[in-house]
């Protein structure tokens, strides 16, 4: 769920929340059929909000960078700068090698991988 929609959903929430409140405190001064069906749906409106809202993992706040060297792969003399929630990856497997490599992602998500072969004086960036 991309920002502006999580925080139209946090809105609604609120909202369905205060309703909520208020119907209850109808409720308690003068009972009726009306509000008491209001006050389920409203429940059921909130607690459909919550579990649609759960089923979205929140974007990571900050950048994650991940190396990885097997089966006699190497990374060696790189250097990564990651910024805005960048993925940068890379990944040296095979006896494949990443060598000299410069990157530079701010918000974007970047895979490099060596699988028997080299990558070497390779410059990347990305981003805004």
């Amino acid at each position: 769920m991309s920002p502006p929609q999580r925080r139209w959903t946090g809105i609604f929430s609120v909202l369905a929340t205060t309703a909520i409140g208020l119907i209850t405190n109808l409720i308690t001064s003068s009972f009726t059929w009306a509000l008491a069906l209001s006050l389920a749906f409203l429940v059921v409106l909130s607690i459909t909000i919550i579990w649609l809202e759960s089923g979205h993992p929140a974007p990571p706040h900050g950048p994650t960078v991940t190396q990885r060297a097997e089966s006699g792969g190497r990374i060696e003399s790189g250097e990564i700068h990651a910024k805005g929630g960048a993925s940068v990856r890379e990944e040296a497997r095979q006896f494949g090698r990443i060598s000299r490599s410069k990157t530079r992602a701010d918000g974007a998500q970047i895979e490099k991988v060596a699988d028997s072969g080299t990558i070497e004086d390779q410059d990347i960036e990305a981003g805004p």
